[in-house]
């Protein structure tokens, strides 16, 4: 078993809500000239903006959830001022260098906007470059549970990562794996030796999502709520999104909503063949009880059948200090649970909120 584990959730928001944390963290979201680093600075310095972030709900990352409501207003009014700074909204952002005063007027002029928003919304963030870890990780559970092969997961969102086998893979080093139609292109950025290319997409029988709060991306609204989560200078992380939300509108999956601990047993009974459940930066939301429940829940049901488990999930205290001292602060776990016991292979590590590198050790 891998000697790191997520720290305690509790331990996280705590984190997540102090000033040193957040300047921390901060460094983590890109370049310290760049906007967010700029931003979570000026949430940590300034006692308005502080105090504004903790009105988030309990148990959300205050100023993430901050940066993430003012995204959103700034999307829908893309002719503030503030819009200026944001690459998401123009092609060639103002360098931030003197955007806290205008960040801090915003906040001002649309607080209750902002409050509604910290107080009523969940952070619920994804990311299509997460698609490349999951791709790897089922062509590797491929080769060892047989195809086709059900996959549910975890925390689902909006359900982009279930259709990972929509999507175009370049590897870098002039390998693609392509399928029709692919609204987008996930590119690789690996540490170290680039992983063999899969030779097709795994054969899925099966793909389910299990969401507290399921997304709709039907909904123009919803959509904005995604991309407002991802970091604001990353233009081609927004494209990719935007894309992967306006296909998976017209592509229905199977989404179930409610807590896993309490949904996955009677889906467990019910599907049929190989399955593998997954999960990718969402266990570390829950407290050390559910996490250690859902393990336990895996285990039990293992003794039955066969249950693969691909996890990606930030380990130590990544999160707490901004994965700064750790440019791959994720594990990509492969747990197999049967009869005979349980197995766990560490398969690769992936970067966080810098620049989503991926070491895969296969």
């Amino acid at each position: 078993m891998s000697a790191e584990r997520p720290i305690d959730a509790a331990a996280i928001y705590d984190h997540l809500r102090s000033r040193e944390t957040l300047f921390v963290f901060g460094q983590s979201a890109g370049k310290t000239d760049a906007l967010y680093p700029v931003l979570f600075r000026a949430i940590a310095d300034d006692d308005y903006l502080f105090d504004l972030s903790c009105e988030a709900q309990p148990g959300q990352l205050a100023g993430l959830m901050l940066l993430s409501a003012v995204h959103y207003l700034v999307l829908n009014n893309p002719e503030e001022p503030l819009a200026d700074y944001y690459g998401s909204v123009r092609p060639d952002p103002r360098l931030p260098g003197d955007v806290v005063p205008i960040f801090t007027a915003f906040c001002h002029a649309h607080e209750d906007e902002i409050i509604r928003l910290l107080r009523s919304r969940t952070l619920q963030t994804t990311s299509t470059s997460r698609a490349m870890g999951i791709l790897l990780s089922l062509d590797h559970v491929a080769k060892q549970i047989g195809e086709p092969f059900s996959i549910v997961e975890i925390g689902c969102s909006a359900g982009l990562l279930t259709l990972f086998d929509h999507y175009r893979y370049d590897f870098g080093n002039g390998e693609i794996l392509d399928t029709d139609d692919a609204p987008f292109t996930v590119v690789g950025k690996f540490v170290g030796k680039v992983p063999q290319r899969p030779k097709t997409f795994p054969r899925i029988r099966r793909r389910i999502g299990l969401d507290l709060a399921p997304l709709d991306p039907q909904d123009p609204d919803v959509r904005n709520w995604v991309v407002a989560q991802t970091i604001a200078d990353w233009p081609a992380e927004v494209a990719n999104l935007r894309a992967a939300l306006e296909y998976r509108a017209d592509i229905p999956i199977e989404v179930v909503k409610g807590d896993a601990l309490e949904t996955l047993p009677s889906l467990l009974d019910e599907i049929e063949g190989p399955v593998c459940v997954y999960h990718s930066q969402c266990l570390y939301q829950w407290p050390a009880e559910a996490r250690a429940s859902f393990d336990e829940l895996l285990r039990r049901r293992g003794r039955e059948r066969t249950i693969h488990r691909i996890g990606i999930e930030m380990v130590g205290d990544a999160l707490s200090s901004g994965g700064a001292t750790n440019p791959l602060p994720m594990e990509i776990l492969h747990t197999i649970y049967s009869g005979a016991g349980e197995r766990e292979r560490l398969l690769g590590r992936v970067g966080g909120l810098k620049d989503g590198s991926m070491e895969w050790t296969g």
